[in-house]
């Protein structure tokens, strides 16, 4: 837990509105430790993540740790055709159960291919490739 004054001065180092960032996810207050925001910070940074698509996405502060953050953003960058503006526009991909993730990506590749990611890449940030499944078998049904 952070308290209020302390999260807008830690992002306010980073030039991120902390304000925007509580309006956007309260429970960055309730769930980030001030360690943990700082190193995902310093990551995300490091890779050019810019600092309105942090805003968009406050939970990339405290979901994960910088390793399972890493761990994504490799296989993402170095496994996919996916590419950073893809990846940055849904930063909820990084803060994915890694090995989910994958089957998830395999699953969408072999059955609609790159295009399709690039389009709903959101997608890869669900919780299971069961519940993947069950949304194509929705949507194959009524088309």
């Amino acid at each position: 837990m952070i308290d209020r004054n302390g999260l807008i001065k830690l992002l306010n180092e980073y030039n991120i509105d902390g304000e925007k960032i509580i309006k956007n996810n309260p429970k960055t207050l309730i769930y980030g430790d001030k360690k943990i925001i700082r190193e995902n910070l310093e990551f995300l940074l490091s890779i050019d993540i810019k600092q309105k698509n942090i805003i968009k996405c406050p939970s990339i502060l405290y979901l994960k740790e910088v390793p399972d953050l890493k761990r994504n953003w490799n296989f993402l960058i170095t496994k996919t055709e996916l590419n950073k503006e893809n990846i940055e526009s849904c930063l909820h991909i990084l803060s994915s159960e890694h090995t989910e993730m994958i089957k998830i990506y395999n699953y969408l590749i072999e059955k609609f291919g790159i295009e399709f990611i690039k389009k709903a890449v959101y997608l890869l940030s669900r919780d299971s490739l069961d519940e993947i499944r069950r949304i194509v078998n929705i949507f194959e049904k009524t088309v």
